[in-house]
């Protein structure tokens, strides 16, 4: 199914108890967003860490659909585009957190326990981790509502949700086997790796620049990348500004030529070379596609042939006249 979205379907986050973070069921999400806003393509200014008790389907994540079940965890980071595919039989709980609320320093617990998360976008969590999360959002919303205004609502709110994270990275470490001193090893250079690129993929480092502001020969930081992701680093870094891009083409109306400038291709010819060559079509093209619309090429063919037609209507005009 190609999604119809709606442009520039930022979507941003205000509680209806004025907390930072809040608590809200499946069917109230429902309720206050129209089928075709639900059905959109959606650009998140919050965090939202939406599980689902009941149903089974998909919910897109940054192009990607992943299957959902009762179980199923879906967190959703500001700035990823996402789309609830739901069904009327499909429930759950949303918790749904401001980025202030998160990101109060650089080096927040919140933030940095979320760091270890960032990878884990679709989960099916165990029936001891699926109640922790439910008793978590039924206690902030209790706090929510009982201290409201309080100055420190936002530490106890922050305490809250730390524990259910702490816990949450707890729960899926148990269930991964222990790796190896050498596995291990690479486990790291590859979570200071996504680090980084996530906070300089625009800058158009090199693999060599990768490696060595993390302190590892570029050898070590290749070989880290085949063995954990069956990528190289250099596709890790590809991939992540093509995502970005994926991002602004799908879900704005800015012109390419403005796409290029934010994302430093200098100029849109830039921008479309790179992302053929790592996706595999053109941003043109891939913005038609994602939105259902006529394919570019399609469109193109219409206004050129009725361009022919005019012009050949306008030389019958003239000839009639003449005669």
């Amino acid at each position: 199914m190609t999604p119809q979205i709606n442009p520039q379907t930022k979507v941003g986050f205000r509680s209806s108890h004025g907390a930072p973070v809040e608590a809200v069921p499946l069917d109230r999400i429902r309720q206050t967003g129209s089928a075709a806003h639900l059905a959109s393509v959606q650009w998140p200014k919050f965090t939202m860490f939406l599980l689902y008790t009941q149903g089974a389907g998909q919910h897109v994540l940054d192009f990607t659909p992943h299957a959902i079940a009762p179980g199923t965890l879906i967190m959703v980071r500001a700035g990823t585009s996402h789309q609830f595919q739901l069904s009327q039989d499909m429930d759950g709980v949303a918790l749904v957190v401001s980025e202030d609320f998160i990101l109060p320093d650089a080096l927040s617990p919140l933030r940095q326990v979320l760091s270890q998360l960032d990878w884990h976008v679709a989960s099916t969590l165990s029936p001891a981790a699926q109640d922790e999360f439910l008793s978590t959002c039924a206690a902030i919303e209790r706090d929510a509502e009982r201290h409201a205004g309080q100055p420190l609502l936002p530490h106890l709110l922050r305490e809250r949700l730390f524990a259910f994270l702490v816990a949450l990275h707890l729960d899926w470490a148990a269930t991964r086997a222990t790796p190896t001193e050498h596995g291990a090893r690479r486990n790291d250079i590859m979570r200071d790796f996504r680090r980084l690129v996530e906070a300089r993929f625009l800058d158009r480092w090199s693999v060599a620049d990768y490696a060595r502001k993390l302190g590892y020969a570029e050898r070590t930081l290749t070989r880290a990348c085949l063995a954990v992701e069956g990528r190289s680093a250099k596709a890790m870094i590809d991939d992540r500004l093509a995502l970005e891009a994926r991002r602004w083409i799908a879900n704005s109306d800015d012109t390419l030529e403005a796409i290029a400038h934010r994302l430093r291709f200098g100029e849109a010819s830039n921008l479309t070379q790179f992302f053929r060559r790592v996706t595999g079509r053109t941003p043109s093209d891939f913005r038609a596609e994602w939105r259902g619309d006529q394919p570019v090429m399609d469109r193109a063919l219409d206004r050129i042939q009725s361009r022919v037609s005019a012009a050949r209507s306008d030389s019958g005009a003239r000839s009639d006249q003449t005669r």
